[in-house]
């Protein structure tokens, strides 16, 4: 939106906040170049786990990345990466269950075909101390190091490299399904 003046201007989200961390994450990823952005992507939950409720509203997440052509050249396989934006210090294990929900959902992306996700990460999440379990999971955690490169881990692998270096890394594990 293009504003006429500054006494137009609705004021800045305060710093922190999910408005706040959602503007944030946007400016970051366009100026990577290596995602394309939807916001607000509706899904439809696939199944309600036994004793869970049926959700009493649409289902939407933040934000789902598409991997450019350009990571795609570099050997990106993970697919649509969906993301879960919250405010800084929002307690984790909400967090982790709203993606974990998200992984059930089928989501309508307005631009893109119609996807399933492989990864949902949490925002602004440094790396946590669960490798196997978001792993085996398909969470995925998000945030920007001192250095201001965007970082994308499963567990303890991470799925981004660093600005202009090397290859992505190829996950093979979360795949099989039932004992190992």
């Amino acid at each position: 939106m293009i504003y006429n003046d500054m006494d137009d201007m609705p004021p800045p989200p305060l710093k922190g906040t999910e408005p706040w961390n959602k503007t944030l994450f946007d400016s970051i990823i366009q100026r990577m170049g290596w995602f394309e952005s939807e916001a607000e992507v509706p899904g439809t939950l696939e199944y309600v786990l036994h004793g869970q409720d049926t959700p009493k509203r649409p289902l939407k997440i933040d934000r789902i990345l598409f991997p450019t052509e350009k990571l795609l050249e570099r050997g990106w396989n993970h697919g649509p990466i969906g993301v879960e934006i919250k405010a800084d210090n929002s307690p984790l294990h909400k967090t982790m269950l709203q993606c974990f929900d998200y992984r059930r959902c089928f989501f309508q992306p307005r631009n893109h075909p119609p996807t399933h996700l492989r990864y949902v990460a949490m925002y602004p999440f440094p790396t946590q101390h669960v490798p196997s379990l978001l792993i085996g999971l398909g969470l995925a955690t998000c945030y920007v190091n001192t250095y201001g490169d965007f970082c994308l881990h499963s567990g303890d692998i991470n799925l981004m490299p660093r600005w202009n270096s090397g290859t992505i890394r190829q996950v093979n594990t979360g795949r099989k399904f039932g004992s190992r």
